[in-house]
């Protein structure tokens, strides 16, 4: 059963209410320029025979969330089409444009896909394409479309949306009814990905009035809850959690598999191992960034911090971002001794570890965030001592990590911050 038009019209105001469109607009009109210039200056022009694996990081940080560098990048205002799994980071997105630069035949029909106006024509050369891609094993051209679908955004945003995945696509189209897909089993390769953009796009504004540029629509789909459960099924099958599945902007998939997947947790004095157990656990949840809010971190949250990267497995987080706040009496030179240390630690392992403070934070709990959800949690301190207290999933991720965003800009960096604090000491 489809949800009703106005339900979905209600759940997209309330989305466009912390949503920027503009804002958003804005910076992929920016960045498809810096795409298209690449393409342009750097892989079709004959003059360079070689790709700047500088310029390389820049235009993969705008495709990949997984793209080395991305989170810093995005952290600074950029953002990225979407988490493009089948590419496996940065070195599979080398080969790509590599395999580009190099090979002529590969290089002329692409360039043809990007720029040419005709979905017919557009259908006919992606077809083409695949054929004469099939030997190189770069993931341009796999099942699922991914690769080529982000390629297809980041030149051209106003037409192509961010969910590169042929299987979410179908997944979308199926639960929100929306028409065209009666033949799409006898549909070519390059039918389904046109003709699904198409369909997305259009079926949105014509059965439920929602006329937005592709991207708001895709982080529509993804970002509220209740949407994305609703296309996703869950909120009506409990689906195999060993399945792997399609992602999108900061969805991981067969990481950590063997660990516990964790809603809500009760902290007590009954069983401090099981209660520190979960909590590294929750740290290790399936994802490529932690960021966490805490107004009074203290020392004790450096040695979970610490265990966590002891116990990473080969899958890494790219980045750790913690907020505090300037009235945290527990900043002091050993804490921040010890933050340099485990900066230091953290730097060796590839992890980008920093803590930055704020002056008045409004946020009153505790949170930490990452990819797939966001936690309220209590205090490392209390979590030690195994005072009751409780981890509770926040059905607010998406706000939380916006909110984190807004105060990350706002928010000095600690050694900059210490300097203040202790002045500020001096004084009163």
């Amino acid at each position: 059963m489809s949800i009703t038009k106005e339900e979905l019209q209600k759940q997209f105001k309330k989305f466009l209410d912390s949503y920027n469109v503009r804002e958003h607009v804005a910076v992929w009109q920016k960045q498809s320029d810096v795409f298209r210039d690449f393409w342009k200056n750097k892989i079709l022009n004959d003059n360079i025979s070689e790709i700047p694996k500088l310029d390389m990081d820049l235009i993969i940080k705008i495709l990949d969330w997984r793209g080395a560098g991305s989170g810093e990048f995005r952290r600074k205002g950029g953002e990225s089409v979407a988490d493009v799994q089948a590419v496996k980071g940065s070195r599979g997105w080398y080969k790509i444009f590599r395999d580009l630069k190099e090979q002529k035949d590969i290089q002329e029909i692409l360039n043809s896909i990007l720029n040419t106006m005709d979905d017919k024509e557009r259908v006919e050369l992606i077809n083409k394409f695949r054929v004469a891609n099939q030997i190189n094993k770069n993931c341009l051209t796999g099942e699922n479309a991914c690769t080529l679908n982000a390629l297809l955004f980041a030149s051209n945003p106003d037409s192509y949306l961010c969910v590169v995945s042929l299987k979410h696509r179908l997944m979308i189209i199926k639960y929100f009814e929306l028409s065209g897909m009666a033949n799409y089993d006898n549909y070519s390769y390059g039918e389904k990905i046109i003709q699904t953009n198409n369909f997305i796009i259009n079926g949105f504004k014509e059965k439920y009035g929602i006329d937005v540029s592709p991207r708001t629509l895709t982080q529509f789909l993804y970002e509220v809850k209740e949407i994305k459960d609703f296309w996703q099924n869950k909120s009506r099958v409990k689906e195999n959690k060993s399945t792997e599945k399609e992602t999108h902007v900061g969805e991981q998939s067969g990481r950590n598999k063997s660990i516990p997947e964790i809603r809500s947790t009760l902290i007590s004095p009954e069983d401090l191992y099981r209660d520190k157990y979960n909590f590294i656990n929750i740290l290790k949840s399936r994802t490529n960034y932690i960021h966490w809010m805490d107004n009074y971190f203290s020392k004790i949250g450096f040695q979970y911090l610490s265990q966590f990267i002891e116990e990473m497995e080969k899958e890494k987080v790219e980045e750790i971002y913690v907020i505090t706040a300037s009235n945290n009496k527990g900043i002091n030179k050993f804490f921040v001794d010890d933050y340099e240390l485990l900066k230091t630690t953290m730097s060796n392992k590839g992890i980008d570890f920093q803590i930055k403070v704020i002056d008045k934070s409004p946020v009153h709990d505790r949170f930490i965030i990452n990819e797939q959800t966001a936690y309220n949690v209590p205090s490392t301190d209390i979590i030690n001592k195994g005072s009751v207290s409780e981890v509770l999933e926040s059905p607010n991720r998406e706000f939380l990590e916006r909110k984190f965003q807004e105060l990350w800009k706002k928010s000095e960096d600690l050694s900059i911050a210490y300097k203040k604090i202790l002045n500020y000491r001096k004084l009163y």
